[in-house]
């Protein structure tokens, strides 16, 4: 999530030309220092999405389910902030 706030369980996600999913579990990243959460997505999807914040449309990345391995962040956008190991 790039804006403020927590992905949680039950949210809705909306795709481009795509069915909607849903979040499965979601939470804050101390190390990641953002919301993370894993979803039910339609096989094929772009890499952004949109979802439903208490009725605010927030832009979501989609990526993989590593966020994070050996220390090393591997979502494309969070790789761009500083974390200390």
């Amino acid at each position: 999530l790039r804006d403020k706030g927590i992905m949680r369980q039950g949210m809705t996600v909306s795709f481009e030309q795509e069915a909607d999913g849903l979040i499965t579990s979601g939470s804050y990243s101390p190390m990641l220092e953002c919301s993370i959460a894993l979803a039910r997505a339609p096989k094929q999807v772009g890499d952004e999405a949109w979802l439903d914040l208490h009725g605010k449309h927030i832009a979501v990345e989609v990526t993989t389910p590593a966020f994070v391995r050996h220390g090393r962040i591997l979502a494309s956008v969070l790789s761009r902030k500083k974390v200390s190991t």
